[in-house]
């Protein structure tokens, strides 16, 4: 666990890095944030590549790296305390919208309600 207290921060922000962490530590990830993250109006901002399923694949800039690129936004959409507040596929470089998947990332805010349930 990080080294912050419970419910510290107002905004946890996710920029184009998920897509190399290592596929085992993804709930761990979901966990950190549910514990530092506000219980009332906290906010998710997630920066990420898109692709409709799981994708792996070798990363390209460093042998033996694997990229794992999906629709982040689902680890949080299936919890009761967070919702989508805005969604947006754009394309990666050229920052308008695309459906090249391949070149495509999401820029999703979610906003943290306390339903009671505990994450």
């Amino acid at each position: 666990m990080l080294p912050f207290y419970d419910r510290s921060f107002d905004i946890v922000n996710f920029g184009l890095f998920l897509y190399l962490r290592d596929s085992e530590y993804l709930l761990c990830i979901v966990s950190v944030v549910a514990h530092v993250l506000r219980k009332q109006q906290g906010w998710l901002m997630l920066l990420a590549f898109l692709t409709p399923v799981l994708s792996v694949k070798i990363y390209h800039r460093r042998p033996g790296v694997l990229s794992y690129k999906m629709d982040y936004r689902t680890m949080f959409n299936g919890h009761p305390d967070y919702e989508c507040m805005t969604h947006n596929v754009l394309h990666h470089s050229e920052l308008s919208y695309t459906f090249e998947q391949d070149e495509s990332i999401i820029v999703s805010i979610m906003r943290k309600y306390y339903s009671g349930v505990t994450a």
